[in-house]
């Protein structure tokens, strides 16, 4: 029975965990207010000044992680290349959107988060993959 990280059913829970983690980031980033369900009574507003940069960096450094951790059939390089073009393509249709707008510090917000979510998942999971068996 295989049991752990790479057992099926962690697989399967953590490749179900990353496609609700990139629908709901995909709803988030197009949304006409996302944050409305916070505060039912009406819209949050705008944020403090770089919290919408964080709230990017984190997304997206979370989204590396799990999309990493499901292990899908793909190389590494290609994962970090698909979300990357993600990343730069869902800036580009909010540019096409009436309700929101595109800027290239998100982007770039988006991308330092893939790397930094990449980097987490390596250092989680190096010494592992190093240890003697």
């Amino acid at each position: 029975m295989n049991r752990g990280p790479a057992g099926p059913r962690w697989l399967r829970a953590a490749r179900w965990l990353s496609a609700v983690y990139l629908a709901a980031l995909t709803w988030g980033l197009f949304a006409k207010d996302p944050g409305a369900w916070l505060v039912p009574e009406g819209k949050i507003g705008g944020l403090p000044g770089g919290t919408d940069k964080a709230a990017h960096l984190a997304a997206f450094a979370g989204l590396a992680v799990v999309m990493l951790a499901a292990r899908w059939p793909a190389s590494v390089p290609l994962v970090l290349g698909l979300l990357a073009a993600y990343s730069v393509g869902t800036e580009c249709v909010q540019a096409l959107l009436p309700w929101r707008s595109a800027e290239v510090a998100d982007a770039l917000m988006d991308l330092l988060g893939i790397a930094l979510g990449a980097a987490v998942f390596w250092a989680a999971t190096w010494p592992r993959a190093r240890r003697p068996r």
